[in-house]
């Protein structure tokens, strides 16, 4: 899932601010959200794969929330067109 924008990205405790440098917008994002945009955006990744590293990095109680939760934040990210979704993977 690239971006289809030119993003900078600048990270600290628990936010992340995203410069998308063709609109000139900035986006302030919460974490681990904002982990899961610099990540999509420096690769294609699979939801599953996005997954996997969000478990790596943040503490959860319940891993089974995981993934719900990076199928939401990508559904947004998309809506407000920080990313765009180039191929379906299996």
């Amino acid at each position: 899932m690239p971006s289809v924008c030119l993003l900078h990205f600048r990270t600290w405790a628990d936010q992340c601010v995203a410069f998308e440098a063709a609109s000139a917008t900035t986006h302030l994002i919460e974490q681990p959200a904002g982990l899961l945009l610099e990540w999509a955006s420096s690769g294609p990744l699979s939801l599953q794969q996005l997954s996997d590293k969000l478990r790596e990095v943040v503490t959860v109680e319940r891993h089974d929330e995981t993934f719900p939760y990076v199928v939401d934040t990508v559904r947004n990210f998309v809506s407000l067109e920080l990313l765009e979704i180039k191929e379906a993977t299996e």
